[in-house]
């Protein structure tokens, strides 16, 4: 493929995925709806911190670095969602393709097929390789913003990648909170009904992307993830509500239980630094109320 789905696009285009189905806080004040960085104490161990991350290339993300600047070369160890590597981007490739006994174009009919492929000009991908993807990764892909994933998919780095390069540089241990084949191997359990209305939700998000996405960014520089999840629940909510509910308690509700299990063993040890995606650190479910219910202190930092 001409710029490759990268486990680097992929990060960018879960941020969309995640704040379209994450919950907007209706009539209630969002929990910890203020806040994208975070100290953590409790278990007797030195204070630790949780940054929320928007998977980005855009210079005003990575300059968040210097406010965590900091907390991250104090820290013990480095814990991510995942721990990116060159394998897991071959996983990731590998995952998205389908296995060759039909392609795209015979999954979603002709018309809808033509629909995909000319958005996806915008991506630099083409008819032949489009044809090979499954319909969820065609979802993933017209979700982010062409430049963006572009720039990433040609080898940009995002925050979360340059928080691992940051730590490998500094000696740190870098632990990973999940594998890339738990995230994604639910996708393949949609029916296939629903797998193309994925793809038709694609498309619409896909003619607004760039607005959508730029203003998202803004409310993540303001650490406000109330008005972000509230401005996604507005533009950018599945029609289809039970698949929205389905990957809501697949991919964020199931998936903060996982990482606040799997993060326990650095937070005991004392100054870790734990980045996740910002949609994940919200709400009733989310991983900053787990931490609280669990018996630790969280108090934002920014």
């Amino acid at each position: 493929m001409s710029v490759g789905l990268s486990s680097r696009r992929l990060c960018l285009a879960l941020t969309i995925l995640f704040l379209s189905i994450a919950p907007a806080g209706a009539a209630d004040p969002l929990l910890h709806g203020q806040g994208i960085f975070w100290r953590i104490e409790g278990k007797g161990a030195k204070p630790s911190h949780i940054l929320g991350t928007f998977h980005t290339a855009d210079q005003r993300v990575l300059d968040l670095t210097a406010t965590i600047g900091e907390a991250l070369r104090a820290a013990r160890s480095v814990t991510l969602e995942r721990v990116m590597t060159y394998d897991d981007g071959l996983k990731v490739q590998e995952a998205m393709m389908l296995d060759g006994r039909r392609d795209l174009e015979q999954i979603l009919g002709r018309k809808l097929f033509n629909e995909v492929a000319l958005a996806a000009r915008a991506y630099r991908m083409r008819p032949a390789d489009l044809r090979r993807l499954k319909p969820w990764a065609v979802y993933l892909l017209l979700g982010s913003p062409p430049g963006e994933a572009i720039r990433q998919g040609m080898g940009t780095p995002f925050l979360d990648y340059m928080l691992q390069q940051a730590a490998e540089q500094m000696g740190k241990p870098v632990y990973g909170l999940e594998r890339v084949e738990d995230v994604f191997g639910f996708f393949d359990e949609l029916s296939r009904e629903r797998q193309v209305t994925l793809v038709q939700a694609a498309l619409r998000f896909n003619y607004y992307v760039d607005n959508h996405f730029y203003k998202a960014l803004r409310f993540y520089l303001r650490a406000d993830m109330a008005g972000l999840m509230a401005y996604f629940d507005r533009q950018y909510r599945l029609e289809d509500q039970g698949l929205a509910a389905v990957l809501q308690a697949r991919f964020i509700d199931e998936r903060n239980a996982v990482m606040v299990r799997n993060m326990q063993k650095q937070l005991k040890a004392g100054r870790a630094f734990v980045a996740v995606g910002a949609a994940h650190l919200p709400g009733e479910k989310g991983v900053l109320h787990l931490l609280e219910k669990r018996g630790y202190t969280v108090t934002r930092v920014y």
